[in-house]
């Protein structure tokens, strides 16, 4: 049996990614969970406490989509792998990756393993390929660089702006232009 804190971060992960910061009251969650709304402050002080939680969670899942393919090569095909599976959490679990990215209070450390997974690609392809990355000094500049593609990408998205298939062209090109590939 789970605690009940983890239970309420559970559900709450899945209200929220459902019916978006609208679907997550704490009267809803104490429904759900058959306990009183005010019994849930126990766990959890306020709502935006809650939803850092969820948000913290949801890095860790997402981290789990980029830790996908950890054999792929060159570093280069595994770039392209780490963008498709960002593409793929950002289209599969949009109220969260929205909660993420544009709604987080304090991204923090869940935040820094994303950017952390894109520069360990980045500094893979810099090793294979020395000649190829414009300024392989900056790797973490490039991988907040491929955070920020991704995330106005997905926005586009959600949005209606643009299509998932000219969505992940215009992602594998801006990827490998931010690493002097293309």
């Amino acid at each position: 049996m789970f605690p009940m804190g983890l239970k309420l971060l559970c559900v709450a992960g899945d209200l929220y990614e459902a019916e978006g910061p609208e679907g997550v009251s704490l009267r809803k969650l104490g429904a759900r969970l058959k306990r009183s709304p005010s019994m849930l402050y126990k766990h959890f002080p306020s709502r935006g406490d809650l939803l850092d939680a969820v948000a913290s969670q949801a890095y860790a899942s997402m981290e789990g989509y980029l830790d996908r393919h950890p054999r792929v090569a060159p570093a280069r095909a595994k770039l392209g792998a780490i963008t498709a599976d960002a593409l793929d959490f950002a289209l599969g679990s949009p109220n969260l990756f929205k909660l993420m990215f544009d709604d987080a209070r304090q991204p923090g450390l869940a935040h820094d393993i994303v950017i952390r997974a894109a520069e360990n690609a980045i500094r893979q392809v810099a090793r294979e390929e020395p000649d190829v990355i414009d300024d392989p000094r900056h790797p973490e500049q490039i991988a907040q660089g491929w955070v920020a593609l991704i995330v106005g990408a997905a926005a586009l998205h959600r949005a209606g702006i643009l299509e998932e298939d000219a969505l992940r062209r215009m992602c594998d090109r801006g990827a490998g232009r931010l690493l002097g590939l293309a």
